[in-house]
């Protein structure tokens, strides 16, 4: 019993450090802050993660939103090929769940200069961060994603 209760004690550690390291990174903000980035009304957020275009994580009350997940130039819309990938893991993982993904995903992909340079963020002349998935890449997010969902199907990563 005692190793039960140490196992999820270390468990909960991982996952708080986890999400700090999420929240730390700088790659979420506000539904108003990302809106604002956007210049676009908060609704179209709302629109697009109903619509499964986007994801946001929950964070001392408030949604909060990849900057990696829009698109730097005209219409500052939904990453591209974003949507297939986000159903994929949308199957077994919640907000958190999905971001820790993308946070793997990202470690993962800085090992593979390829994939770094066809899936990294990258920063516009207008100081957005985007995200540009080709269709080689789109596949192997797909790949990765679907093997996460097998490696990571505790509870510390829903």
């Amino acid at each position: 019993m005692a190793a039960h209760r140490d196992t999820a004690f270390r468990e909960q550690q991982m996952l708080e450090a986890a999400k700090k390291a999420i929240l730390d990174s700088g790659d979420f903000l506000s539904l108003d802050q990302t809106a604002h980035r956007l210049g676009l009304p908060p609704e179209n957020l709302d629109d697009w993660e109903a619509e499964g275009k986007i994801f946001s994580i929950q964070y001392g009350g408030c949604s909060l939103f990849p900057k990696y997940a829009f698109l730097a130039d005209t219409g500052h819309g939904p990453v591209p090929g974003l949507k297939v990938i986000l159903d994929v893991l949308r199957t077994k993982k919640g907000g958190w769940g999905i971001a820790m993904c993308f946070f793997t995903m990202q470690m993962k992909c800085c090992l593979r200069p390829k994939m770094r340079c066809q899936v990294s963020p990258t920063v516009s002349q207008e100081g957005f961060d985007t995200c540009v998935i080709t269709d080689n890449a789109q596949t192997r997010l797909l790949q990765i994603a679907r093997a996460m969902l097998n490696i990571t199907s505790s509870r510390l990563y829903r």
